[in-house]
């Protein structure tokens, strides 16, 4: 542990302040040096640098081991005083404030032969004979 310890402290030493270079070549230099294998000195690593006021690990696309301070975001955007979440602008949209500068009209209703979709019940006349006969025989004999 202290062997790791004093080669990572070495690496970090040679690198210049803002410096940054992968996670992975941080393990294979220690390991190099150490003479110990990559899978038990990486996690060691992780850990010392993680705990490391020197320098810290960033991940994404421009991540990996950097040397120095990690800068503290500040986001100077408004914020809701109750819940603190960010106050969004709404987008303007031409179109909704044309809507709602014109007069609220009413939609014409269909007049009875207009509704293609309507219920009623059937008639005597659209039944016909239909339950002319007994129930249960067929009448086709």
């Amino acid at each position: 542990m202290k062997m790791i310890e004093v080669a990572l402290r070495g690496i970090l030493d040679k690198m210049e302040d803002g410096e940054r270079t992968t996670l992975q070549d941080v393990i294979d230099k220690v390991a190099a040096s150490t003479k110990l294998k990559i899978s038990s000195v990486g996690g060691i690593v992780k850990l010392y640098i993680a705990g490391s006021p020197d320098a810290y690990i960033k991940q994404g696309r421009t991540g990996g081991v950097i040397k120095g301070v990690e800068r503290e975001r500040i986001d100077m955007r408004p914020r809701c005083e109750t819940c603190n979440q960010v106050w969004r602008d709404k987008p303007v949209d031409l179109d909704a404030q044309k809507l709602a500068a014109a007069p609220i009209s009413e939609p014409a209703r269909p007049t009875a032969t207009e509704k293609s979709h309507s219920f009623s019940f059937p008639t005597e006349d659209d039944v016909g004979n239909f339950f002319d006969g007994d129930i249960g025989t067929n009448n086709n004999e």
